[in-house]
């Protein structure tokens, strides 16, 4: 199998310029360029991810250290290096300072030198994208031992984490939002705090009955509880921090320490974990689309407003049909809601059919072959 080429981003207002990185680079790298800096990030996200971002330091319209700082927020993993002549020197150097780049390149810069740069760059993502993935699976061994402990003693938190984590990755997809992998790990762990809660309110906020404020305050305070558990656990600040800012309304509030803005992650966790709780208490997904709608200031409406959009191409398509239980099939999405024999909702109306969840279907709610499940599946075509 051929060796696969790192994928750089040149970036620099003349033509001319670009014409030779594309020449000089084409057999080491995988070069993309643009010769304006808002287009450049714009490809950051949709033609990403890159290895390296290679920007001029002068650029018409949106400057280089303004285009690699935005790199560095948009698409943080992708190693910024940048391109200056001797008379920006100063400025550029107080870019480097700030953090922001990883090489500076004087202009004329010979071939050479800026195969060698970059060479040097892509190996440098190289490793940090091992290391990252190393940190990862072991964060995640210890994420998925303590879901394990939620399994056990508050399977119907656990429930709700999963569908929480299927809506909020498609979510940050859609959104195409960096570190992703956060997001999902972060519905994963939300639940968490549900270990604390005594067993009637835990019953209660999982099965969808009306709470006395009391009893709301108990459960609005799981994602806090979720975050100090997990507060000696490596590379999870920027988990504690969405689950410690959920219930802040989405512009932030004021804090002692100034004004607490909620990031991404948390504004994303709220939407899907607000649209489980009302979808668990009976609400059809529209209904509770249009609940969430009506709560203003609580949530991001940008984020909002693609999650619905979501909901409402997934549903665009879809019948209502009575199936055997046998012939349930992955892709498609409850039409009623399931519950235990114990009472607990196993899953709500409009969860999306897994093969785990075919599986519980057969083993805890004893349905197999001549059981009828009401679920929601694509519309055969209409004939012509």
């Amino acid at each position: 199998m051929a060796e696969v080429k790192p994928k750089i981003l040149c970036v620099d207002d003349e033509s001319h310029v670009l014409e030779g990185f594309r020449v000089n680079l084409r057999k080491l790298f995988e070069v993309h360029t643009s010769t304006d800096g808002r287009q450049a990030i714009e490809m950051l996200l949709r033609d990403g991810p890159f290895a390296v971002i290679v920007c001029d330091l002068r650029m018409p319209n949106i400057g280089g250290v303004e285009v690699l700082s935005e790199a560095a927020r948009r698409a943080p993993q992708t190693v910024r290096m940048m391109l200056t002549g001797q008379a920006d020197l100063p400025t550029a150097m107080a870019a480097i300072n700030d953090g922001r780049i990883f090489r500076l390149l004087l202009k004329p810069c010979p071939p050479q030198n800026l195969i060698e740069a970059l060479t040097i760059a892509a190996e440098h993502h190289r490793q940090q994208a091992e290391e990252r993935a190393l940190a990862q699976a072991t964060l995640l061994g210890s994420i998925n031992a303590l879901t394990g402990t939620l399994a056990l003693s508050r399977p119907a938190a656990l429930n709700r984490a999963k569908r929480v984590r299927d809506h909020a990755a498609e979510l940050a997809a859609d959104l195409k939002l960096p570190d992703r992998w956060a997001i999902e790990l972060g519905a994963m762990l939300s639940q968490l705090g549900a270990v604390a809660l005594p067993p009637e309110i835990a019953r209660k906020v999982y099965e969808g009955t009306e709470l006395s404020d009391r009893e709301q305050v108990a459960a609005d305070s799981v994602t806090l509880v979720a975050a100090k558990l997990i507060a000696s656990m490596p590379r999870t600040e920027e988990i504690r921090r969405a689950l410690e800012t959920l219930h802040l309304p989405a512009a932030g509030a004021d804090g002692p320490n100034g004004r607490r803005v909620p990031p991404p992650s948390a504004r994303v966790l709220r939407v899907c974990i607000d649209f489980d709780v009302l979808a668990v208490g009976g609400l059809p997904p529209m209904d509770a689309l249009c609940e969430m709608s009506f709560r203003e200031g609580v949530y991001d409406p940008d984020i909002l407003g693609r999650f619905s959009a979501l909901r409402r191409a997934e549903l665009s398509n879809m019948e209502l049909a009575d199936i055997d239980a046998a012939a349930v099939t992955p892709g498609m999405m409850l039409g009623e809601e399931l519950r235990l024999p114990s009472g607990h909702v196993l899953a709500p109306r409009g969860t999306r059919v897994t093969d785990e969840l075919i599986q519980q279907i057969r083993t805890l709610l004893h349905k197999g072959a001549g059981d009828t499940v009401k679920v929601m599946r694509r519309a055969a075509p209409k004939a012509a």
